[in-house]
């Protein structure tokens, strides 16, 4: 009698594992989403029965667009994960966008601990919505430097700038000069804005709004916004009078913008006619001061024409990777600029070399098998930040599906020691 008591026994202990076992929780960023749109899933690992090592497939929706995941995407339409040893509970998530066609989505995953027999299910959300059509109008919203309504201009221009709240349809400035007409605006979709100077104008009371629509087509219209031009022209022509007749960018740069390396000043090589830049752009004038006496005015001398763009003169890896910034708001914006370097594995003033002149900190912990944490490890004698790290060599891609079969082995060879201990009799 005391084979079917020890077998009882063995399965009461293992129905409290079970109980007590770890598992994998999937939520999502919403689940009622426009079509095309961005949404983030997010998997929560919860260790609770001291397991070491787990793996998890996570499979998403047909005609869904992965973004971005630190799993492996090696099959499609699945997203995997592993962890070969010190696991601990954790969260792994990744960016996916939405189809066109709406619908309701199913989402669905498998994960193994250490000690499982079977395959196990994700809990939580399973399901996200899409809708078919989208029926809000986007908000519309003047930002600077729009002037602000019932202001003097003392410019003789007016630049509107305006956000939309949705991705951009289209854009058209509503335009009042004695008369209403519209006026094509520029369009920047990745900042979801829209822009327009309006030059040359005789001092008189403008009037103007903007109308958008999003990506679905629904319009709206903001608000309606009124500003007097009072523009005084100073005497010329001189150097900054803000006008480049009869100038140069050698001879003054102030009204003709710097000169490009590529065509340096007359008379030297390259070092008196202005700091670098893009030729000619005529400077705007500073609206807080009157231009009334007729003397030269004080100016903001503009960097660039909003919506140009041009490539970034950076390198190496890191923040100094090389890019494109783009003229807003007659700023130069979107280039990352250099900072004093730290001990980070990356190039941060750009100077080509990596982590010159700090000092490596003290106990920098080693790598454990697996992704790189951001805080950094050691991986090969190394400072990393990024990757991953396995039996101390480092790798910059994504998991080998090779791991998955490592893990596996690992669970067989566990079956296997279960097994023969169930089969061992007590000794007489």
């Amino acid at each position: 009698m005391l084979k079917p008591a020890l077998i009882f026994l063995v399965l009461a202990l293992l129905s409290i594992s079970v109980a007590e076992a770890s598992s994998v929780y999937r939520t999502f960023s919403k689940t009622v989403a426009l079509p095309n749109e961005n949404i983030i899933v997010n998997l929560t690992v919860s260790i609770t029965g001291g397991e070491t090592f787990y793996a998890i497939d996570e499979s998403y929706p047909s005609g869904w667009t992965l973004m971005s995941t630190t799993g492996d995407t090696n099959q499609s339409g699945h997203i995997k994960w592993a962890v070969i040893q010190g696991a601990a509970s954790t969260n792994h998530s990744y960016m996916i966008r939405t189809p066109s066609q709406g619908g309701t989505y199913g989402f669905s995953g498998l994960y193994l601990f250490e000690g499982m027999v079977n395959e196990a299910s994700v809990s939580g959300q399973t399901q996200v919505t899409v809708q078919s059509s989208d029926a809000t109008p986007p908000s519309i919203t003047f930002t600077p430097p729009t002037p602000s309504n019932n202001t003097d201009v003392l410019t003789n221009y007016i630049y509107v700038n305006a956000l939309i709240s949705e991705d951009l349809g289209t854009c058209t400035l509503n335009w009042y000069n004695g008369s209403w007409q519209n006026v094509s605006m520029t369009r920047d979709p990745g900042l979801r804005s829209c822009y327009r100077n309006i030059t040359g104008l005789a001092n008189y009371t403008y009037q103007f709004r903007v109308y958008a629509t999003d990506a679905a087509g629904n319009l709206n219209v903001s608000g309606t916004r009124q500003s007097t031009v009072r523009y005084s022209s100073p005497p010329g022509p001189y150097c900054g009078d803000g006008s480049c007749t009869g100038e140069t960018c050698s001879s003054c740069s102030q009204d003709c913008g710097a000169c490009p390396p590529s065509q340096p000043p007359a008379g030297g090589d390259g070092g008196g006619g202005g700091d670098g830049g893009g030729g000619y752009v005529p400077p705007a004038q500073n609206l807080s001061q009157n231009t009334s006496n007729h003397t030269a005015p004080p100016v903001q001398y503009r960097v660039c024409i909003p919506g140009s763009t041009r490539e970034c003169s950076l390198y190496h890896k890191g923040i100094c990777s090389a890019g494109t910034e783009t003229c807003l708001n007659e700023s130069w914006v979107g280039c990352p600029e250099p900072v004093n370097e730290t001990y980070n594995g990356l190039d941060d003033d750009c100077d080509t070399t990596i982590d010159e002149g700090t000092v490596e900190p003290e106990n920098i912990p080693q790598c454990p098998d697996g992704m790189i944490p951001l805080s950094g490890c050691k991986c090969g004698g190394i400072f990393y930040t990024k990757g991953y790290c396995y039996s101390d060599t480092y790798h910059e891609g994504q998991i080998d599906t090779g791991m998955i079969i490592l893990i596996f082995g690992l669970l067989i060879s566990s079956m296997i020691v279960i097994i023969k201990f169930s089969r061992r009799r007590p000794k007489p």
